[in-house]
């Protein structure tokens, strides 16, 4: 948010009794240039990365929804505000002034409770973003010592050393910041957009260099025109996930708290309503364009925060960077993404000024009076206003969706169900038409929708963030064979290239049955006419050629010969797990004897083989299609062969293979 929306929100807290006789009036255009700065801010960062959801259509769709909503709520809380003043004879001057006159002491607690855990979200997602940005232009290489990604070490230590400015900007007077801090924010703010345009636009020129064979996956197009339903999500999160989309295009447009006090200061307050809209107007258009470039140039693989796109250097860095995971946060930060780094990072430090007191404040006005004045409570709520924004910000790293969290669970409340259930309570609801009405009652299960399923949906991204591949990993899910090629090519020492060694030591076996999945992997890179690179620099490697790998994939005989045979040469590796039920079932046959270490090759070698058919069998059942019980035991009794002592540790095994193959069981 910009630092303008803060001294706002500022105001709402702590000058909600300064008359607005002794205010500074400004007009229209002022209070139009005023919104625009406000909306303006850190929210350009992450709204292009919801066209990685939405597509080329839904994403604007959206944008244009969000903006028509919020120019309603801003009509309702004008007219109610009116109403209530000519009512009343009392000006409002603050969100919790309007909150309460329209609902009572209920209004009151509704907004001073979601205002206050709003400011705390803000706050969050201000110190997550600052210690991502200082990463990045000044990166820290010290091991954090809580453990953890050792790649999220530096930024922590960020989120530390920046901790000092909460602490500071909690025991300073707040009006002395107010004056000293406002006035940056313009420049801040028109410095930070300049960066955003000419840092996404600069970054054309690297999509020249992005292998097209790694552009799509198998179920993801590298652009959408609608929603994207690709990726690996199961149904009801990506239901989730178009919450968020909607979560973080209210966050942009949430001003709906400093709208009373805006409108105190107005010369004609009749122009607030026009002039919100066309200032919103013209940030969707700023926001239009930065999404449309992002998409075009990062497409589904952009990252969250537009800063990390903004890199230079990646084959030199990372030759074959475009099969990796998240491919465009790979390289060095460009001049543009250092400078725009730094001017979001000062730009959120000048934001802290105002919203790290008002946070104070608010907690302090949530207690009883008595026990908010004693010395001890206040030291006690700014130590902990302070620490509890370290520990959040040490844990989560992903300021998008610590904003759609933000958004869904609070600032929803105050942007659209209070203005509506205001206007309808004591505003002048009787002239709202049919249509209105119905469209209050759509707006009002909108919001609730958004409330519940987005808050579930940004703890849920929250949560499988944690365990997300790190940026530069290879390779990406989902690749083509021609891109895993064309990156080993480049790579052919690289350990993802030869996992396949990784199956082959001293103690294998060599089994008629084969995993059908690797054969038919051979058969693709044949048809494509490409190389698999095998790294022969191990201790005893094991390569195996198929037979059938120089005849042509349309050689109707080669099939035939695996239908009939159903063979080919493959390697196994001993486990763990077989010698210790080799062990148990010697064990049993001998009476609880120790068996003779000859005893025991021969056993395991049984196990072993007897787990390679059953694997064999089940590794062909797709994970997306259960299997029946029956069906499993079937297997597993076929391949033991008539075999009693076998019978009883066939189905162990069947069940333990499909675990391993993600086999459900139903």
């Amino acid at each position: 948010m910009a630092i303008e929306r803060a001294l706002s929100t500022a105001l709402n807290s702590v000058t909600s009794s300064e008359s607005a006789s002794t205010k500074n009036k400004i007009g229209a255009c002022a209070l139009c240039c005023n919104v625009i700065l406000s909306i303006t801010g850190t929210a350009v960062l992450g709204v292009s990365a919801q066209m990685k959801t939405f597509g080329w259509i839904l994403t604007p769709v959206t944008l244009v929804l969000g903006m028509l909503l919020t120019s309603e709520m801003v009509h309702l809380v004008g007219v109610t505000s009116e109403t209530i003043e000519l009512r009343t004879g009392e000006e409002i001057l603050s969100y919790q002034d309007y909150a309460e006159a329209s609902l009572g002491r209920t209004g009151w607690w509704l907004s001073a409770v979601s205002s206050t855990l709003s400011l705390f979200g803000m706050i969050f997602g201000g110190l997550i973003l600052e210690s991502g940005n200082m990463q990045i232009t000044s990166p820290i290489h010290w091991s954090w010592p809580l453990g953890g990604d050792p790649m999220d070490a530096g930024r922590k230590w960020w989120a530390v050393l920046l901790t000092s400015t909460t602490l500071f900007y909690s025991y300073v007077d707040i009006g002395h910041l107010l004056h000293n801090s406002a006035w940056i924010g313009v420049g801040l703010t028109i410095f930070c957009l300049v960066c955003v345009y000419a840092g996404t636009f600069a970054q054309f020129k690297n999509l020249e260099d992005f292998n097209p064979d790694c552009a799509t996956t198998f179920n993801q197009p590298y652009r959408s025109v609608g929603v994207n339903v690709g990726g690996e999500e199961p149904p009801f999160e990506s239901f989730l996930s178009l919450f968020s989309v909607f979560s973080y295009v209210m966050y942009a447009f949430a001003i709906v708290v400093t709208l009373p006090t805006l409108r105190s200061t107005m010369t004609d307050r009749s122009k607030l309503t026009p002039m919100c809209i066309f200032a919103f107007a013209v940030v969707s258009m700023e926001f239009l364009v930065i999404m449309l470039a992002y998409y075009w140039v990062f497409g589904n693989l952009g990252p969250e925060n537009i800063i990390d796109g903004m890199r230079e250097g990646r084959s030199q860095l990372q030759p074959g960077w475009w099969a990796t995971v998240d491919p465009w946060g790979v390289g060095q930060p460009s001049w543009l993404g250092q400078a725009l780094g730094w001017g979001i990072t000062l730009h959120l430090l000048c934001s802290d000024a105002i919203y790290v007191p008002v946070t104070v404040v608010s907690v302090e006005a949530l207690l009883p009076k008595h026990v908010a004045a004693r010395r001890r409570v206040q030291f006690a709520v700014r130590l902990f206003v302070s620490l509890l924004r370290l520990f959040v910000a040490a844990l989560v790293k992903d300021f998008v969706k610590m904003t759609n969290l933000t958004s869904a669970a609070c600032v929803t409340m105050n942007n659209l169900i209070l203005p509506i259930f205001a206007f309808h309570i004591a505003g002048p609801s009787s002239s709202a038409g049919p249509l209105r009405r119905v469209m209050h009652l759509l707006i009002l299960g909108l919001g609730a929708f958004s409330m519940v399923f987005g808050t579930v949906g940004a703890v849920h991204d929250l949560w499988a963030s944690r365990g997300a591949p790190a940026t530069g990993s290879f390779p990406r899910p989902g690749i083509s064979t021609q891109c895993f090629d064309s990156f080993c090519k480049l790579n052919p020492t690289h350990a993802g290239c030869g996992a396949f060694l990784d199956l082959c030591n001293d103690e294998t076996l060599l089994h008629p049955f084969c995993d059908l999945r690797f054969t038919r992997f051979l058969q693709e890179y044949y048809e494509g006419g490409k190389v698999m690179y095998i790294p022969t620099d191990k201790q005893n490697p094991w390569v195996y050629y198929y037979s059938t790998a120089y005849r042509s994939p349309d050689d109707q005989e080669a099939y035939e010969q695996f239908v009939e045979q159903d063979q080919a040469s493959t390697v196994v590796k001993t486990q763990k797990e077989d010698k210790e039920e080799a062990l148990q079932l010697c064990r049993q046959m001998g009476g609880g004897r120790k068996p003779s270490s000859e005893e025991l090759d021969e056993m395991t070698e049984f196990v072993s083989g007897l787990r390679q058919n059953i694997e064999a069998m089940l590794i062909r059942q797709f994970p997306e299609t259960p299997m029946k019980i029956g069906e499993m035991k079937r297997i597993a009794v076929g391949q033991a062969q008539g075999q009693i002592f076998a019978l009883k540790l066939a189905e162990k095994l069947a069940r333990r293979a499909c675990e391993t193959f993600g086999v459900r069981l139903e």
